[in-house]
């Protein structure tokens, strides 16, 4: 097993959280919870390590790119919009560039899909949120520790 389901409800604020701990050897804990707020998703990705280590989150998309460099930036595909936003750590910025791997890695060439990143420097513990809405500013407030993800709202 490579992730494990921590918390999972299908309620008024769908979630789940899943422990992908094994994957990331170097760490103690790692998980990821996503939830849909409405029209709106946020993803956490909560880290703890022994030692400080250098976390990089990742998204791919065969989307236009705009605002790199920001805390905020537009996804657009056709007629279709798609906000995505740094809502932890304060402060951060979405960095993009082209998609890479070891030629081989994929079935497919990544050409055309770019890479989405947010970045911390040596940490031992750290949260990284970030929301994606098609409206903008729908639900896009805090996120509380996954932990308190239990069943129902978390």
């Amino acid at each position: 097993d490579v992730a494990s389901v921590v918390a999972f409800s299908h309620e008024a604020a769908p979630h789940a959280v899943i422990d992908v701990s094994e994957g990331y050897p170097i760490t103690k804990r790692v998980w990821r919870g996503a939830e849909r707020r409405g029209e709106a998703v946020v993803l956490v990705d909560e880290i703890e390590s022994e030692k400080a280590v250098d976390v990089e989150w990742r998204v791919h998309t065969t989307a236009k790119v705009s605002g790199a460099g920001t805390g905020e930036m537009m996804l657009t595909q056709g007629d279709e919009k798609c906000r995505v936003r740094v809502m932890e750590p304060p402060g951060a910025v979405i960095e993009t560039g082209d998609a890479e791997a070891a030629e081989g890695t994929f079935k497919y060439p990544l050409s055309g899909v770019s890479v989405l990143r947010v970045k911390l420097a040596q940490v031992k513990t750290g949260r990284i949120v970030v929301g994606f809405s098609a409206d903008g500013e729908a639900a896009l407030g805090p996120a509380p520790a996954l932990s308190t993800w239990g069943k129902g709202k978390p």
